[in-house]
Protein backbone atom coordinates (compact mmCIF):
# COMPACT_ATOMS: atom_id res chain seq x y z
CA UNK A 1 0.00 0.00 0.00
CA UNK A 2 1.45 3.33 -1.04
CA UNK A 3 1.19 6.40 1.21
CA UNK A 4 1.30 9.89 -0.11
CA UNK A 5 2.94 12.80 1.69
CA UNK A 6 5.07 12.85 4.77
CA UNK A 7 4.90 9.80 7.05
CA UNK A 8 5.20 12.00 10.15
CA UNK A 9 2.18 14.08 9.21
CA UNK A 10 -1.03 12.79 10.77
CA UNK A 11 -4.28 14.11 9.40
CA UNK A 12 -7.63 13.56 11.06
CA UNK A 13 -8.25 10.60 8.75
CA UNK A 14 -5.02 8.77 9.66
CA UNK A 15 -5.13 9.29 13.41
CA UNK A 16 -6.85 6.71 15.53
CA UNK A 17 -10.04 7.45 17.39
CA UNK A 18 -8.15 7.02 20.67
CA UNK A 19 -5.56 9.64 19.66
CA UNK A 20 -8.31 12.09 18.76
CA UNK A 21 -10.01 11.46 22.09
CA UNK A 22 -6.75 11.96 24.03
CA UNK A 23 -6.24 15.29 22.25
CA UNK A 24 -9.82 16.30 23.01
CA UNK A 25 -9.44 15.44 26.70
CA UNK A 26 -6.14 17.37 26.87
CA UNK A 27 -7.78 20.45 25.32
CA UNK A 28 -10.70 20.18 27.75
CA UNK A 29 -8.23 20.03 30.66
CA UNK A 30 -6.55 23.14 29.26
CA UNK A 31 -9.99 24.81 29.13
CA UNK A 32 -10.67 23.75 32.74
CA UNK A 33 -7.42 25.43 33.82
CA UNK A 34 -8.42 28.60 31.95
CA UNK A 35 -11.81 28.68 33.68
CA UNK A 36 -10.01 28.62 37.04
CA UNK A 37 -8.00 31.77 36.19
CA UNK A 38 -8.94 35.34 37.05
CA UNK A 39 -10.13 37.64 34.22
CA UNK A 40 -6.99 39.79 34.48
CA UNK A 41 -4.80 36.81 33.60
CA UNK A 42 -6.91 36.06 30.51
CA UNK A 43 -6.46 39.52 28.96
CA UNK A 44 -3.95 38.31 26.35
CA UNK A 45 -6.44 35.87 24.78
CA UNK A 46 -8.94 36.81 22.03
CA UNK A 47 -12.09 38.59 23.26
CA UNK A 48 -14.61 36.05 21.94
CA UNK A 49 -12.72 33.20 23.60
CA UNK A 50 -12.44 35.19 26.86
CA UNK A 51 -16.20 35.75 26.79
CA UNK A 52 -16.75 31.99 26.50
CA UNK A 53 -14.42 31.48 29.47
CA UNK A 54 -16.33 34.11 31.48
CA UNK A 55 -19.57 32.31 30.58
CA UNK A 56 -18.13 29.07 31.96
CA UNK A 57 -16.99 30.87 35.12
CA UNK A 58 -20.48 32.21 35.73
CA UNK A 59 -22.12 28.78 35.46
CA UNK A 60 -22.41 27.08 38.81
CA UNK A 61 -24.28 23.88 37.91
CA UNK A 62 -22.06 20.88 37.22
CA UNK A 63 -23.58 19.60 33.98
CA UNK A 64 -23.87 22.99 32.32
CA UNK A 65 -20.34 23.92 33.36
CA UNK A 66 -19.04 20.63 32.00
CA UNK A 67 -20.76 21.27 28.65
CA UNK A 68 -19.29 24.78 28.50
CA UNK A 69 -15.80 23.39 29.19
CA UNK A 70 -16.35 20.82 26.44
CA UNK A 71 -17.37 23.69 24.16
CA UNK A 72 -14.16 25.56 25.05
CA UNK A 73 -12.19 22.41 24.19
CA UNK A 74 -13.99 22.27 20.85
CA UNK A 75 -13.16 25.92 20.16
CA UNK A 76 -9.51 25.21 20.94
CA UNK A 77 -9.58 22.18 18.66
CA UNK A 78 -11.29 23.97 15.76
CA UNK A 79 -9.57 27.37 15.89
CA UNK A 80 -6.21 25.91 15.04
CA UNK A 81 -2.77 25.76 16.53
CA UNK A 82 -2.33 29.50 17.06
CA UNK A 83 -4.96 29.70 19.84
CA UNK A 84 -3.70 26.47 21.40
CA UNK A 85 -0.15 27.87 21.33
CA UNK A 86 -1.32 31.12 22.99
CA UNK A 87 -3.15 29.20 25.72
CA UNK A 88 -0.22 26.83 26.25
CA UNK A 89 2.19 29.77 26.54
CA UNK A 90 -0.12 31.55 29.01
CA UNK A 91 -0.49 28.48 31.22
CA UNK A 92 3.26 27.79 31.09
CA UNK A 93 4.00 31.40 32.06
CA UNK A 94 1.61 31.22 35.00
CA UNK A 95 3.11 27.91 36.09
CA UNK A 96 6.63 29.36 35.89
CA UNK A 97 5.65 32.41 37.89
CA UNK A 98 4.09 30.12 40.47
CA UNK A 99 7.31 28.15 40.84
CA UNK A 100 9.29 31.40 41.13
CA UNK A 101 6.87 32.56 43.80
CA UNK A 102 7.34 29.28 45.69
CA UNK A 103 11.13 29.59 45.46
CA UNK A 104 10.92 33.14 46.82
CA UNK A 105 8.78 32.06 49.79
CA UNK A 106 11.09 29.12 50.52
CA UNK A 107 14.01 31.55 50.69
CA UNK A 108 12.12 33.76 53.16
CA UNK A 109 11.18 30.72 55.28
CA UNK A 110 14.79 29.55 55.35
CA UNK A 111 15.93 32.99 56.49
CA UNK A 112 13.33 33.01 59.27
CA UNK A 113 14.26 29.52 60.46
CA UNK A 114 17.99 30.31 60.38
CA UNK A 115 17.43 33.52 62.35
CA UNK A 116 15.51 31.61 65.00
CA UNK A 117 18.23 28.97 65.20
CA UNK A 118 20.78 31.72 65.92
CA UNK A 119 22.63 32.00 62.61
CA UNK A 120 24.22 35.49 62.65
CA UNK A 121 25.35 35.29 59.02
CA UNK A 122 21.69 35.13 58.01
CA UNK A 123 21.05 38.41 59.82
CA UNK A 124 23.82 40.01 57.73
CA UNK A 125 22.44 38.43 54.53
CA UNK A 126 18.96 39.79 55.21
CA UNK A 127 20.19 43.29 56.05
CA UNK A 128 22.25 43.26 52.86
CA UNK A 129 19.35 42.06 50.69
CA UNK A 130 16.86 44.42 52.37
CA UNK A 131 18.77 47.67 52.79
CA UNK A 132 15.78 49.55 54.26
CA UNK A 133 15.00 46.97 56.94
CA UNK A 134 14.68 48.11 60.54
CA UNK A 135 17.48 46.13 62.20
CA UNK A 136 16.23 46.74 65.72
CA UNK A 137 12.75 45.47 64.82
CA UNK A 138 14.29 42.43 63.12
CA UNK A 139 16.36 41.62 66.22
CA UNK A 140 13.36 42.05 68.52
CA UNK A 141 11.11 39.79 66.40
CA UNK A 142 13.89 37.21 66.15
CA UNK A 143 14.36 37.22 69.93
CA UNK A 144 10.62 36.82 70.53
CA UNK A 145 10.26 34.06 67.94
CA UNK A 146 13.27 32.26 69.43
CA UNK A 147 11.76 32.40 72.93
CA UNK A 148 8.48 31.03 71.53
CA UNK A 149 10.35 28.21 69.80
CA UNK A 150 12.15 27.30 73.03
CA UNK A 151 8.83 27.31 74.86
CA UNK A 152 5.71 25.38 74.01
CA UNK A 153 4.71 27.34 70.85
CA UNK A 154 7.25 26.74 68.08
CA UNK A 155 5.02 28.37 65.43
CA UNK A 156 3.39 31.07 67.51
CA UNK A 157 2.43 34.61 66.53
CA UNK A 158 6.00 35.99 66.65
CA UNK A 159 7.16 33.21 64.33
CA UNK A 160 4.58 34.38 61.78
CA UNK A 161 5.26 38.07 62.51
CA UNK A 162 8.97 37.57 61.79
CA UNK A 163 8.14 36.01 58.42
CA UNK A 164 5.74 38.85 57.55
CA UNK A 165 8.32 41.44 58.56
CA UNK A 166 11.00 39.89 56.34
CA UNK A 167 8.53 39.48 53.48
CA UNK A 168 7.40 43.12 53.65
CA UNK A 169 10.97 44.41 53.86
CA UNK A 170 12.27 42.27 50.99
CA UNK A 171 12.35 44.10 47.63
CA UNK A 172 10.94 41.05 45.82
CA UNK A 173 7.60 41.24 47.63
Amino acid sequence: MKRSGNDNEHTDETRSKSAKKRESVALQEMARQLVALSPSKLASLPDAFCQSIRDAQSISHGGARKRQIQYLGKVLRNDGASLVDEVTALLAQLDASSSEHNRYFHQLEQWRDQLISGNTKTFDDITQACSDIDRQQLRMLTRRARSEAEGDRPHGPHYRALFQFIKNAHPGS
